[in-house]
């Protein structure tokens, strides 16, 4: 199982905004929550091969 070390989220809204100030709290609290979701329960799954022989 292969696990997220590191993440890195940028958040900006998608439209003008009359005062853009007012949204840096809420997309700094936006990044920080999908960071920390990244790195705790983000898991990339993982193929293996395995390779055997048959005696009979």
């Amino acid at each position: 199982m292969a696990a997220t070390v590191g993440a890195s989220t940028r958040m900006e809204p998608n439209f003008s905004a009359f005062l853009p100030r007012i949204y840096d709290p809420f997309t700094a609290s936006c990044e920080s929550y999908l960071n920390d979701t990244y790195t705790s329960y983000v898991f990339a799954p993982v193929i293996g091969i395995a390779l055997g022989y048959r005696v009979f």
